[in-house]
């Protein structure tokens, strides 16, 4: 588990470094989107969009990778 643990932490701080926004989804399904402001050996602190300031444990992460603002398409912008 050490290995997946540093990987994280290496995407981690490559997105930190590049102020990327993140996506992170944890083992129990629940899932975060903001900015990193911290790496650590063990865990990151990020400020999420909604909630803000938040740590979270590499050994939590089950997905990070960068934040896609999805917008909804309701047809308002379609060209007729």
């Amino acid at each position: 588990m050490g290995d997946k643990n540093e990987t994280i932490g290496r995407i981690a701080q490559s997105f930190l470094n590049k102020l990327i926004s993140v996506h992170i989804k944890l083992r129990n399904d629940r899932f975060y989107n903001g900015m990193l402001s911290y790496v650590g050996a063990e865990y990151l602190e990020l400020i999420d969009r909604k909630i803000g300031y938040v740590i979270i444990f590499f050994s939590e992460i089950s997905v990070i990778e960068p934040y896609m603002n999805k917008e909804v398409d309701n047809g308002e912008n379609r060209r007729t």
